[in-house]
């Protein structure tokens, strides 16, 4: 996850609170709080990277990419009042450039081919500002470099969460706007007056990031449209179906689509119940209840459950549901564009003689129709869930050569790639030497910063009274400096252990070359116990390299005894036989369950009949009683298939055939 802290460093984050400290000190105390807590938690944290943004005229880049945890903290603590600023906006625009800088590169960004939730990259940006935060405008935000392909310069898997520091007399007037923006993005925005509320406020924003989410905009027929925030389990992070875009076809080009999809509900369109077909692939996203979602929907449909079809804004057919559940929660379930017609003609080809009816000419037209209108990005992922679904279609399934993005535009999005790519290895290799200098304290801020000795006290300026002070302070105490140990370096715990040397194998010379780790078994098989017993460190003692010779073990002579097999051992490889046998029956009469009509009962009939009525002639009687016994598993099997594809005529003719098969059996 990518995090940006943007901290406002003007002249006006030198208030104090009614603590004593100022905006400026709760700003770097609540952005260190936070990256303990976010780096002590359970979740994953080892992938996060951290960038501080501020608003310095000269240096507003503190920490981005390249630099490592370290440099990060050290930045943080190095934070002061800037006497020439420049605008929030324009330190937010630089926040989300450090951001969306590699998209490309990872294919996160597929422009043209839906959102992909399975490649998404979580980002969020958390500002710390005070009275500024009334002038934020979304539009100022996009920088040149910014992609064309979107209107927005945020993404529908980044956050915006703003702490708003102000004193408790205080009453933001304009902060609607920037109230409205975060909550759209999934964010939220938060009002400050002391210390203790800042570190409590980051606790809530670090806790909301604990969750991979994107967000998208609800909007209904007469209704204002409402921010979703859809929660992406991290276990099961594999969707099939990609969020689709805005637009079907690509007649007039790729068209810049808005940062989080907008998503459409008819009112009169609800259902009380909904079935997806067996083995279709479909995923679900867990809603977030809002206190703007409870009041659009779960007060304007009290009955649960009910289900909503979702269309694409500029979209004629829906491509998933909005399950509202009873107990209160509510999952959007993604599915193949226009899925009811192409349920339909699933179902149908089901049966394995479609091919030989009247409709099938029929069911063909009409998928050759839904393949029109299907956007090209499903073109490979229909063909694999047919396949999913074991269903094989002769002939009709014919994917038509549609229209996509024009070679322009492919050529450029591979030049984009292309670039992102060798920048990002450039950044790597930067980032290497940067981390090199700072363990060997070569870097410029892991040095000491030497202030200029004046050998007359009055020639001292007034502004380097402190620093010269200290700087002959450090000559009286230098001794006990080695000793010290900064507060940045006592919480940097991966790259201490990361640098901590590797112990030596004592079993081997030191000169000797590494060994292959052994991924399997157990690496010291190869020692003996007389060997681990001894201090391998001592000189005095020298381990013996021959092994000590076993003394010889008598043999044995095993002696085989004959043992008698149980009665009915024969019966039960002749069950195994005929269990082997039954599971072809099984499935042929599952098949004939499935189909529909008079004639394929009368089949499962004429196959019930020739099963039961087959006669086993062995000699033992626990063989025949065995085989009535697997007879009568395997009609309860057909009876629960039965009642299962709602097929109840069928069942008492079966129970008829268990009680003449019991009765025969005890005469």
């Amino acid at each position: 996850m990518n995090v940006a802290f943007v901290i406002d460093t003007s002249p006006s984050m030198q208030q104090r609170t009614s603590q004593g400290a100022s905006y400026l000190d709760c700003a770097k105390a609540a952005v260190e709080h936070a990256v303990k807590i976010r780096q002590r938690s359970g979740y994953d944290s080892s992938g996060d990277k951290y960038h501080l943004i501020v608003t310095d005229y000269e240096f507003s880049i503190r920490s981005t990419w390249e630099h490592e945890f370290l440099h990060f903290s050290k930045s943080l603590s190095n934070i002061c009042r800037s006497t020439y600023s420049i605008t929030l906006n324009q330190a937010i625009a630089i926040a989300f450039k450090q951001i969306n800088m590699f998209r490309h590169a990872t294919s996160t960004d597929t422009y043209g081919y839906g959102r992909n939730p399975n490649k998404m990259e979580p980002g969020a940006i958390i500002v710390i500002t005070d009275n500024q935060c009334e002038k934020a405008n979304a539009n100022d935000w996009k920088l040149k470099e910014s992609s064309e392909y979107s209107t927005d310069v945020w993404r529908y898997d980044q956050r915006i969460f703003v702490i708003h520091m102000q004193t408790e007399n205080y009453q933001a007037k304009n902060t609607q706007k920037i109230q409205d923006l975060a909550e759209s993005t999934g964010g939220s925005y938060f009002e400050c007056f002391s210390f203790k509320h800042a570190l409590n406020i980051i606790e809530k924003i670090v806790n909301y990031l604990n969750n991979s989410v994107f967000t998208s905009s609800l909007e209904g027929d007469d209704r204002p449209s409402i921010p979703l925030i859809l929660i992406v389990e991290r276990k099961t992070r594999s969707s099939f179906w990609p969020i689709p875009e805005e637009f079907t076809h690509f007649a007039h080009g790729l068209q810049p689509r808005k940062s989080n999809p907008i998503l459409r509900y008819k009112q009169n369109q609800v259902y009380s119940n909904f079935k997806i077909p067996q083995d279709f692939p479909y995923d679900y996203y867990e809603i977030i209840r809002t206190k703007k979602f409870e009041e659009s929907l779960a007060f304007y449909y009290p009955t649960r459950p009910a289900f909503l079809p979702i269309y694409m804004q500029g979209h004629i057919q829906p491509f998933a549901m909005l399950a509202l559940e009873e107990g209160g929660g509510a999952k959007l379930l993604v599915l193949c564009y226009n899925f009811i017609e192409l349920w339909e003609c699933l179902e149908f080809y089901r049966n394995p003689l479609a091919a030989k009816s009247d409709k099938s000419r029929y069911y063909e037209e009409k998928l050759a129709n839904y393949l029109l209108e299907l956007p090209v990005y499903y073109h490979y992922l229909l063909p694999k869930a047919i396949r999913k679904m074991k269903l094989f279609l002769p002939g009709a399934l014919k994917l038509p050569n549609q229209i996509g993005l024009s070679p322009e535009v492919n050529q450029k999005l591979k030049n984009l790639k292309e670039q992102e790519t060798s920048l990002k290895n450039e950044v790597d290799q930067i980032a290497n030497m940067l981390a090199e200098q700072h363990i060997s304290g070569r870097a410029v801020c892991c040095q000491l910063y030497k202030h200029h000795l004046y050998c007359d006290i009055f020639k001292i300026p007034r502004e380097n009274v402190k620093a010269a002070i200290s700087t002959m302070a450090t000559q009286f105490f230098g001794d006990a400096e080695k000793h010290d140990v900064p507060i940045s370096k006592m919480g940097d715990f991966h790259t201490v252990l990361s640098n901590l040397p590797k112990h030596r194998n004592a079993y081997l010379e030191p000169e000797s070359h590494k060994m292959i780790p052994i991924n399997f078994g157990n690496p010291f098989k190869a020692l003996s116990t007389g060997d681990n017993e001894k201090d391998s460190d001592d000189p005095n003692i020298s381990i013996p390299s021959h092994t000590p010779e076993k003394s010889p073990q008598p043999k044995v002579q095993m002696i085989y005894l004959p043992v008698k097999r149980p009665r009915g051992f024969k019966a039960q490889l002749d069950q195994y036989k005929f269990l082997k046998r039954s599971g072809k029956l099984l499935l042929q009469a599952i098949a004939y369950l499935r189909q529909r009509g008079p004639s394929s009962d009368e089949k499962l009939i004429t196959l019930l009949r020739s099963t039961i009525s087959k006669v086993y002639k062995k000699k033992s009687t626990n063989t025949i009683n065995a085989y009535t016994q697997d007879k009568v598993i395997f009609l309860d099997a057909i009876s629960t298939h039965a009642k299962e594809y709602k097929k109840t005529h069928l069942i008492a003719y079966i129970e008829g055939l268990k009680t003449s098969l019991l009765s025969a059996n005890q005469q």
